[in-house]
């Protein structure tokens, strides 16, 4: 479902929504990753769980579970590296795995994710719904 909403993703949902939101370009400066824009990152996307939980929904981000675990790793020694694409691919896909509705909001960044790619591949391949806020691209 192309330009999809929040309140229509609340009308479709039955269970786990999966959040799909970009992470690994956009937490990085210039190649290396960086606090500041990991934060804007993980706040982007964490208004969009806040707006479906506005609705009623029940979505997780998986990304933003990503950004805090990079944010404590000044606290945790043996934590993953924030940018290990594989690392989080597979991390992640338990959880995709459970998620009865894909949403991917229209956060900047969200086209060129790869992460998000494999996402919507994934979804599709096991007829699991898709919401995308943004038009047709």
């Amino acid at each position: 479902t192309l330009a999809s909403s929040p309140d229509r993703v609340r009308r479709h949902a039955v269970g786990m929504v999966y959040l799909a939101a970009p992470y690994q370009l956009e937490s990085q400066i210039r190649g290396v990753w960086r606090i500041e824009a990991s934060v804007r990152a993980s706040t982007l996307a964490s208004a969009e769980v806040a707006r479906l939980a506005g609705c009623g929904v029940t979505a997780v981000a998986p990304n933003v579970m990503r950004a805090e675990i990079a944010h404590a790793g000044v606290l945790v020694e043996d934590s993953p590296d924030p940018l290990d694409a594989a690392y989080w691919a597979e991390w992640s896909l338990p959880i995709l795995r459970l998620a009865k509705l894909l949403v991917i909001p229209a956060i900047a960044g969200w086209d060129r994710c790869p992460l998000i790619w494999r996402d919507l591949r994934h979804a599709l391949a096991h007829n699991v719904p898709v919401h995308v806020y943004a038009g047709p691209v």
